[in-house]
């Protein structure tokens, strides 16, 4: 968590919506436990050691606006569907690890110092609408 917002770099102009890049990798431990993945962008191991690697794209959408607040939690939490839309969690996409990254993403945008209001209305908007984005069958990055 400490240090992330050295970690990425804005690909794209200032007027258009938020799209980052990590210029080094990323580590953090999650409770995802039993599932094994790796590609070009993320490793993600049975323990729940989750690395999104150099090159890893990503973004605030949705019912927010981007923030450095935002940006720690919306990097993990679109690795974590990444790899859903991949079909490393599984082909119904397992729902229950669903839940664990949308938890994750308000654990870190609360930490990284967003109101409590906007983290709570960001997680009820992914916990409603996210499931589409979360079974999605995406091939390409």
């Amino acid at each position: 968590m400490k240090h992330f917002h050295r970690r990425y770099k804005r690909v794209n102009k200032w007027y258009q919506a938020a799209c980052f890049e990590l210029i080094e990798a990323y580590v953090i431990q999650t409770d995802i436990l039993g599932f094994y993945y790796e590609d070009a962008y993320v490793r993600l191991d049975e323990w729940g050691l989750f690395i999104i690697k150099m090159g890893f794209k990503f973004g605030a959408s949705g019912p927010t606006w981007d923030t450095k607040s935002s940006r720690e939690g919306s990097c993990v939490h679109d690795a974590l569907y990444w790899i859903s839309q991949q079909g490393g969690f599984g082909r119904e996409g397992n729902e229950h690890i669903r839940e664990q990254a949308d938890h994750l993403i308000l654990y870190l945008c609360l930490t990284n110092g967003m109101y409590r209001w906007r983290a709570n209305l960001w997680h009820k908007v992914l916990r409603v609408r996210g499931s589409k984005a979360w079974n999605k069958r995406n091939h390409k990055k």
